[in-house]
């Protein structure tokens, strides 16, 4: 086995928001960049994933719709 030493930086940023009473939603962009490229890497240099969630209440709350989108 052979091991290498990588140095990563990465961040993510959201944002939250309630549209009404009932009704939410959830955004995330999650980011990844190795700063060292080590010769032979199989994963790629820059990574980037995006999140998308609503959330929508009915019946008084009794009932939740949920859903929710990843983009690689």
């Amino acid at each position: 086995m052979v091991f290498s030493r990588q140095v990563r930086a990465s961040g993510v940023i959201g944002l939250d928001y309630q549209v009404d009473a009932d009704a939410a939603g959830e955004r995330q962009v999650f980011a990844g960049v190795l700063t060292d490229d080590a010769p032979g890497l199989v994963r790629d240099q820059v990574t980037g994933t995006a999140s998308l969630l609503m959330r929508q209440e009915f019946l008084n709350d009794t009932v939740e719709v949920e859903g929710l989108c990843c983009r690689a």
